[in-house]
């Protein structure tokens, strides 16, 4: 089945400050409030994912 869900986008300009300010608790804060495992989010200025998936296999 295709899943058509988008991936959360965290609006501003650049969240840097955010992440060195929160530290891991960024990418946990995050998470809670898009209620998504993947989020993506602006970091020195290049838009970048972040997938808190568990990938094992």
């Amino acid at each position: 089945m295709l899943n058509t869900r988008q991936i959360p986008k965290e609006e501003g300009i650049d969240h840097s400050l955010g992440l060195m300010r929160e530290g891991y608790m960024y990418i946990l804060n995050r998470r809670r409030s898009f209620n998504s495992d993947v989020f993506e989010t602006r970091l020195l200025g290049k838009w970048t994912y972040v997938n808190t998936l568990d990938t094992k296999s």
